[in-house]
């Protein structure tokens, strides 16, 4: 995703405090975020918000100077107003900002340093400014800010309607944490173990329907990973057809089997030994 971060003025009934995200495909997608006055930023938000200074910096048009991780910078570089030209009083926005996010300074050198432990940033003049590398402005560049925001897989797993106790949602979790705290050999292992969690459990939803199908072979009892692949790729590869049939005389959904079926086919190869 290409961040656009847009600023909005408070204006007489509206609600400031609601975030608000919009999405507009184009060439590419793009995410505008209404940066919220009553409330502390998201990690989400955060992230967002550097992008778009680092990106798109208005303060600075046209330069590339280094980004500093402080509020009064950060707000420039948004363009968000200085003063209210009244005697040089702070305005209104940048005083709410601030009341409302008092840490925004630790905040966004969290964010910078996270930044440098992945390569994509290097700090300058003592770490008082921090530059992008040209991996960490292809990163900002095509930005989906869920890898480095804390839970933020969790959150997208949630959001397809995985429990908190589910093994794969329980094992990404643990990956992501693992990430951000710069060890990725172990998010990588923790990962393929969330893989292999959901394919299991994809396999066990499925076997109650090939019972429904004549000619689908019968799983192995304590399947590994590879072999619940081949299982479910045969299954939807020679009886797709007659499962969705199956499903629909009981009245099941079977919206998902075409789906399903589309995007993982032909993709089935697993090197794993477990």
């Amino acid at each position: 995703m290409v961040a656009r971060l847009v600023w909005v003025q408070e204006v007489p009934g509206s609600n400031p405090g609601a975030p608000t995200i919009s999405s507009s495909k184009q060439t590419q997608l793009q995410t505008s975020i209404n940066l919220p006055h009553d409330r502390p930023l998201t990690d989400e938000e955060i992230v967002l918000a550097v992008a778009s200074a680092i990106l798109n910096d208005r303060f600075n048009p046209g330069r590339d100077n280094p980004f500093q991780p402080y509020g009064e910078s950060l707000f420039a570089r948004l363009g968000i107003p200085e003063s209210t030209g009244r005697s040089g009083e702070t305005s209104y926005d940048r005083r709410r900002l601030r009341e409302a996010n008092p840490d925004l300074d630790l905040r966004l050198a969290e964010f910078c340093w996270r930044m440098v432990a992945l390569g994509f940033m290097v700090p300058e003049s003592g770490a008082v400014n921090f530059r992008p590398t040209n991996r960490g402005r292809q990163y900002l560049e095509t930005l989906d800010p869920t890898a480095l925001t804390p839970r933020g897989l969790d959150a997208k797993l949630a959001g397809l309607g995985f429990e908190t106790g589910d093994p794969a949602r329980q094992y990404a979790r643990l990956a992501q944490d693992c990430f951000l705290a710069g060890h990725y050999e172990s998010s990588l292992v923790l990962l393929r173990v969330a893989s292999e969690a959901l394919i299991n459990d994809v396999a066990d939803r499925l076997s109650g329907a090939s019972g429904l199908i004549s000619g689908w072979k019968t799983r192995r009892s304590r399947p590994n990973a590879v072999q619940n692949l081949d299982w479910i790729s045969d299954g939807l590869t020679n009886h797709r057809n007659d499962l969705v049939k199956a499903l629909d005389a009981r009245g099941a959904d079977s919206s998902w089997v075409e789906t399903f079926a589309h995007h993982h086919s032909g993709d089935w190869a697993c090197d794993s030994p477990y």
